[in-house]
């Protein structure tokens, strides 16, 4: 995503080192430097997100309830603030980048990118607050990278990459075009097969 995100140190080095293996064998593998805008990905995912949750906790009367955790409240407040010009300006947005993802699709069978920012994290840690020394401004931009597949609906799986020093797990989204689901899984079946995962 042309060094938007945000990664824990070993893990574009893991994604890169599997996918000049996997460059090797029948497949190739390009580098993209693409105009995916991660900025607008990024704000029509989170207000798209926290109107869902805000129209659920008022639907189920849970608004109030205070066994909700901090970040259960953060959608709420942020749902409960949009307005209907701020959903229609969201899903614009939507729409600008699915028409740029489209257009790779045109050129491309899939993208990879990492399947998480950080490796694994002591389940006493709610969420990482910082990646790499930078400060994480909301609870979930610790997991940004998911947001292409998520807002736009591309089908995706996660296939594994290796471990880092510590012997932390990585994985490696592999998204395809709307419709290719079972071209994701084939793909998966055949990653699998070449690096004998399974």
């Amino acid at each position: 995503m042309n060094g938007s995100y945000k990664f824990e140190a070993g893990i574009m080095d893991l994604c890169e080192k599997k996918l000049k293996e996997l460059d090797k064998t029948q497949m190739h593998v390009s580098s993209l430097v693409s105009d995916i805008n991660t900025n607008m990905l990024w704000d029509s995912w989170t207000t798209l997100r926290a109107k869902n949750i805000f129209d659920y906790l008022t639907e189920m009367k849970l608004e109030m309830n205070e066994e909700l955790g901090l970040p259960v409240r953060w959608e709420y407040e942020k749902g409960r603030g949009l307005k209907s010009k701020d959903i229609e300006a969201s899903l614009d947005q939507r729409n600008e980048c699915n028409i740029v993802v489209e257009k790779l699709f045109m050129k491309y069978d899939f993208l990879a990118i990492p399947s998480a920012q950080v490796f694994p994290f002591d389940k006493s840690l709610e969420y990482p607050d910082q990646i790499a020394g930078y400060s994480m401004d909301t609870y979930h931009r610790w997991m940004e990278v998911v947001i292409l597949a998520s807002l736009l609906g591309l089908p995706t799986m996660s296939v594994p990459i290796g471990f880092n020093k510590h012997g932390l797990p990585m994985g490696m989204q592999i998204i395809g075009k709307q419709g290719d689901d079972l071209k994701v899984v084939s793909f998966a079946k055949r990653y699998h097969r070449i690096f004998n995962y399974s």
